[in-house]
């Protein structure tokens, strides 16, 4: 025998070139991942074989050397490696050892063990409140260490997101402008941000995001007020306070950093402003003489960038008067006539004086000097009027006396010669005794200026006391006064001069008179703007009508038509983007500005006008009365007058040019009012007087005049008196007629004549009850007297309104079970009137019938009067009246009711015999029909009606068709069966769909009591009959399964399903229990478990549920005539064989062809969440089907 020596030369073979495996990254440590298998084809130890992992892997793995079990020593994460690759190393024992390896490949899966990080918990940026819609805002930094799904991830922002100004891409995490800010609004945004991925389980994290909204210089400086007005008295010193301009930038920052400076109104620099505080101080001396006030426009621009923004305002400020000027005569002499026979106390002449400081004039005092004659005068020391004190000496002197006034400060003087002439002598008196005349101060030299007058013609005039060089005019011997030298509004707007008449015949015969010669200003200033030219800096975001600037010019001439100016714009408005007020000068926006459109405008503002009318009075003749006893300056009437013209053209003065009484009457030149003057005498009838009207426009002013009849009329000394000074008070009825014409809305109107009050519109006593008349009465005198009565009229209420239904008719349903006594509607009317109401119910009952409704004749509730049946009558049609109580005619209305009765089901099926007979032909095929029955229902609501067979003795021959009573037989009758039966023919009722059901979806609903229970609580308190209770699970359990009552082993009820889950929670549930989409039916609709929608309530589908006697199978959901036909999902019941059969085998009757059964319909297995399943009357209809084949 020949043995031989295995020597080791077969290498291990690994049964696979190449492992794999794939594994979660939450897989456990320990976890065998591959099994490697190799063989040796040597023998013994040259056969053994040893595993290992190539010597460079890491020790995520290891493998079990004999087993070659790979098993997982360290744990995965995907998020550090992806895959591994290795080699599986197969070693003999024998020598030299032999080996072979495969590769290992490791392919590691993501889950989602990461949640998404937010780098902080809260971040922080900025956006500028002018940023365009679109504009990033700021992009959320969130990271995920997962991949694949695990790594996506979604952003939301919870909450901050005021106004919805941003908005969020979820995918990328973008947040972007989404609607226009306004830092002034909202400074800032607090933004709640949300990370989601979209794992399973999904991870969240949150941050919060501060978005701080940047300023941006886009609100312009505001002032306060547009025109500040302020006072400072003359002597003011340097740096004394004037005013405070204060203005407010909504901006903040070096936006609202303003700078105040003044730009107009202050050619002189008399002021200063502090160009931080907006303080206005002195820098100069005031004068009110020269300037009385001053206008300046003050600039406040912020410094803001890129651009900056500026505003004006206009500072007013009026100088207050101090005593720094004496008191002034307008004459240096004056000279009086004054007949001798003066008796004391007369008044001798007024001799007015002029005081530049204004507030000082109410001060000046009058006296007389020491020196003179002054014995023989007095002085009022208030108005400077000068009194004889005693009798003058006789004809031919002349009196010296010296007046003097004095302001507190300074006193001045002038002399007074009074010159006393002889009654009787024939002196020349000049009329008037004084002479008033005016005259443009453009007047060409040499014109006639005015001529004098006396009552003799033989005289000679001349000046009296006038010789300076420069006095402008001179007196002719004839009386003509000339212009000899140029006058001047601006420097001496009147002059006042005496004139001497010599009597050609008598030359010691002289009279005096004064001469007062007014200079009407002429337009020889031209206005001149407080700055030659105005630069602005504006923002082109300037709001349209902003102002910009009060433009300010000064005009020499005196205030009045002469120095009014007018602006316009006259070069330079292109686009017409600026408007200039013609009367303030204020300068606005007046288009949207563009810079990029347009960076610079130079406007040209200049002055425009043409006097091309005349000024015309309102009428040409004024007529008025003045009682005889008033005084003087009793304004009399006032003219007024039209010009069509504008600015100092339209700028009217009115003047008496003719007067039948010297200073009789005078008129106010600028508002038209005539008054008594001092001449003015009560003892005078009437008087007639000429007004004029001019303007001061240029080139050349235009006039017209009216005509003045006044009647001088005794004094009005009493009032009038009423009949009833108490007052008057009437009634009168509501409906009393009204005609006449009144002003809209008026109800009473009164004849200013007859005192008549009548009614001009309609009256409602419900409205208005009482009315409250003032009543004057005045008289024409003059001045005017009056008298004042109160008229109260009561409104008599009249029943004149019909009660009023809310609505022409009434409809109402009500269930025929209604009891006896229940309230079914309320029906109330109301009235305007102030009456009560009452009720009457008619058309109630049909002839002989109890009433079947009454109605609560105070409260209008309608009510039952006995229990309600729709099969007697299902509609009732009633009439409710409303009768008021008014007086004397009671109104009423009525108002159609009907009462829909709502059927239900309580009315059993009835057969149209109590008995039937029929004769079965022994020979009859099967399914041929032999009979019939038939059954009525008045129920109105319920449903089509079922036949069935029970008690049959005939041993099941013989059918019914459920739905037709037909009789048909089920199969040829034997011989044996023929002989007379009995069969008992059911027509029980189906279940109805009620509007009944639970709104909680945990509560069940219990039929027939439909009362809402708790899962697994017997159904009206106890459990139906071959059931018990069973107390520890409150379920009803088949009496023979009682043993089940544990819990372990739960049988439900038909129309209750098993809630899947431990024993310990497995409960039964009602199939009528409502999802929560059946809360909303109508009142006229029923809710229908079975197809879960609201249903007619006249004509409900059938409910799944089984009608008695048929049996539901727990398993199928199918209906059968008893137990033993539920043969379960895999089979059917055949009547032939009376036996379950499986579905592949066929049904057969003896002699007759075999014929496959379908099986019944089967209900779907109950879902608690998608509704009950197929309809009864569907699963009938088929079984019908059946009984056919």
């Amino acid at each position: 025998m020949v043995t031989i020596l295995d020597v080791n030369d077969n290498i291990p073979q690994l049964n696979s070139s190449q492992y794999g495996a794939v594994l979660r990254e939450d897989t456990p440590v320990d976890s065998i991942i591959v099994g490697i298998a190799a063989s040796d084809a040597d023998m013994s130890f040259n056969g053994e074989i040893v595993f290992s992992l190539s010597s460079d892997f890491d020790s995520t793995f290891t493998i079990s050397e004999h087993s070659g079990l790979i098993a997982l020593s360290y744990p995965l994460d995907f998020e550090r490696e992806h895959n591994y690759t290795f080699f599986v190393v197969a070693t003999d024992n024998g020598d030299p050892p032999l080996s072979n390896s495969s590769e290992v490949t490791v392919i590691v899966t993501d889950l989602n063990d990461n949640p998404p990080l937010f780098a902080s918990d809260t971040y922080t940026t900025s956006v500028p409140e002018n940023a365009i819609l679109g504009t990033s805002v700021f992009q959320i930094p969130a990271t995920d260490a997962d991949s694949t799904s695990n790594a996506e991830l979604r952003f939301s922002v919870l909450s901050g997101n005021l106004a919805s100004a941003f908005q969020l891409d979820e995918r990328s995490g973008l947040i972007s402008l989404q609607d226009h800010l306004d830092r002034e609004v909202t400074a800032g945004y607090t933004l709640s941000l949300r990370v989601v991925d979209q794992g399973t389980p999904q991870f969240t994290a949150q941050a919060e995001l501060l978005v701080q909204v940047a300023d941006v210089n886009d609100h312009i400086p505001e002032f306060s007020s547009n025109v500040y007005h302020v006072s400072v008295p003359e002597q003011s010193g340097m740096g004394t306070l004037v005013g405070v301009v204060a203005a407010t930038d909504a901006d903040t920052g070096v936006n609202a950093d303003l700078v105040y400076s003044i730009i107009a109104g202050d050619p002189d620099g008399i002021f200063s402003i502090d160009p931080l505080a907006g303080e206005v101080i002195i820098s100069r001396g005031l004068d009110f003489e020269s300037v009385p006030s001053h206008s300046l426009t003050v600039l406040v621009s912020d410094r803001g960038q890129p651009q900056s923004h500026s505003s004006t305002a206009v500072l007013s400020v009026s100088v207050l008067d101090d005593n720094e000027h004496p008191p002034s005569y307008p004459m240096s002499h004056y000279i009086v006539d004054v007949p001798d026979n003066t008796p004391p106390g007369a008044r001798v002449g007024s001799f007015p004086t002029n005081d530049s400081d204004t507030y000082q004039r109410s001060s000046l005092r009058y006296s007389l000097g020491n020196h003179g004659n002054a014995s023989f005068f007095s002085v009022d020391p208030y108005t400077g009027d000068l009194y004889t004190l005693s009798l003058l000496p006789s004809g031919g002197e002349e009196l010296f006396i010296s007046l003097v006034v004095s302001d507190g400060l300074f006193t001045v003087s002038v002399g007074v010669t009074v010159a006393v002439f002889p009654l009787s002598s024939s002196l020349p008196v000049f009329q008037p005794p004084s002479f008033i005349f005016s005259i443009n101060e453009d007047t060409s030299l040499g014109e006639v200026v005015g001529s004098l007058t006396t009552t003799g013609d033989d005289v000679i005039f001349s000046l009296a006391n006038e010789s300076s060089v420069d006095f402008p005019f001179e007196v002719s011997s004839n009386g003509e006064i000339n212009l000899i030298g140029r006058v001047d509004y601006e420097t001496a707007p009147t002059w006042l001069f005496s004139v001497r008449a010599v009597s050609t015949l008598n030359s010691s015969l002289v009279s005096h008179a004064v001469v007062a010669l007014e200079i009407d200003d002429a337009n020889d200033n031209p206005p001149t703007f407080a700055s030659g030219s105005y630069s602005l800096i504006i923002s082109e975001l300037t709001p349209v009508s902003s102002l910009l600037l009060t433009l300010t010019a000064h005009d020499l001439d005196p205030p009045g038509v002469n120095s009014e100016v007018e602006f316009s714009i006259t070069g330079g408005n292109e686009g017409g983007k600026f408007d200039v007020d013609p009367l303030t000068g204020e300068l606005i926006v007046a288009g949207l500005l563009d810079y990029e459109e347009q960076q610079r405008f130079v406007l040209n503002v200049s002055l425009v006008d043409e006097n091309d009318h005349a000024p015309q009075f309102t009428a040409p003749h004024y007529q008025a009365a003045v009682s005889s006893g008033v005084g003087e300056g009793t304004p009399v009437l006032t003219l007024t007058a039209e010009d069509p013209d504008s600015g100092t053209n339209s700028d009217l003065s009115f003047f008496l040019t003719h007067l039948d009484l010297p200073l009789s009457f005078a008129v106010n030149h600028s508002t038209g009012v005539v008054s008594t003057g001092p001449g003015f005498r009560g003892d005078v009838d009437s008087y007639v007087l000429l007004a004029a009207v001019s303007d001061r426009g240029s080139p050349q002013p235009q006039s017209d005049t009216a005509t003045i009849y006044i009647m001088v009329v005794p004094d009005n000394n009493f009032a009038p008196q009423f009949s009833s000074p108490g007052g008057y008070a009437v009634s009168i009825p509501e409906t009393l007629p009204f005609g006449g014409l009144g002003d809209p809305g008026e109800i009473f109107i009164i004849d200013p004549s007859t005192g008549l009050i009548s009614l001009v519109g309609g009256l409602d006593y419900n409205s208005v009850s009482l009315f409250q008349l003032g009543v004057d009465a005045e008289d024409g005198g003059t001045p005017p007297r009056n008298s004042f009565v109160t008229v109260n009229i009561s409104v008599a209420d009249v029943n004149n309104h019909a009660p009023l239904f809310p609505t022409s008719h009434y409809t109402i349903s009500i269930y025929e079970n209604t009891t006896a006594g229940s309230s079914i509607a309320n029906i109330t009317a109301t009235d305007p009137d102030t009456v009560s109401i009452s009720y009457l119910l008619s058309l109630n009952s049909f002839a002989g019938e109890i009433p079947l409704f009454s109605l609560d004749s105070e409260t209008g509730v309608l009510s039952t009067n006995s229990s309600v049946d729709r099969e007697v009558a299902g509609i009732r049609h009633l009439l409710v009246s409303a009768i008021d109580s008014g007086y004397p005619i009671r109104l009423s209305n009525s108002v159609p009711v009907t009462v829909i009765i709502v059927d239900l089901n309580d009315t059993p099926p009835q057969f149209d015999q109590s008995e039937y007979v029929f004769s079965l032909l022994r020979y009859l095929a099967p399914g041929v029909d032999f009979a019939r029955v038939t059954a009525t229902d008045s129920d109105l609501i319920g449903q089509p009606l079922e036949y069935d067979i029970t008690g049959d003795t005939s041993g099941g021959i013989i059918g019914v068709n459920s739905t037709s009573g037909v009789m048909f037989a089920r199969g040829r009758v034997p011989e044996e069966a023929l002989g007379t039966y009995e069969l008992t023919v059911l027509s029980p009722e189906r279940f109805l769909c009620v509007r009944h059901y639970c709104r909680d979806p945990q509560l069940s609903l219990c039929l027939p009591s439909e009362t809402c229970l708790p899962p697994n609580t017997a159904c009206d308190g106890q459990c139906p009959p071959g059931t018990s209770l069973c107390p520890t699970t409150h379920l009803c359990h088949v009496t023979s399964l009682s043993e089940s009552c544990d819990g372990t082993n739960v049988t439900c009820l038909i129309g209750q399903i098993l809630a899947e889950g431990t024993d310990s929670t497995r409960e039964c549930r009602s199939l009528s229990t409502l999802p929560q989409t059946a809360l909303d039916c109508s009142n006229e609709q029923l809710y229908c478990t079975s197809t879960d929608e609201c249903v007619n309530i006249t004509s409900p589908p059938a409910c799944p549920y089984c009608p008695t006697p048929l049996t539901l199978c727990p398993d199928t959901r199918e209906c059968v005539p008893s137990p033993e036909h539920c043969c379960g999902s895999g089979g059917f019941f055949c009547d032939a064989l009376n036996q379950c059969l499986a579905l592949s085998e066929i049904c057969q009757l003896p002699n007759v062809p075999p014929v496959v059964f379908t099986p019944l319909i089967h209900l779907p297995n109950p879902d608690p969440q998608s509704g009950d399943g197929h309809v009864i009357s569907e699963l009938l209809s088929n079984r019908d089907k059946q009984h056919g084949q």
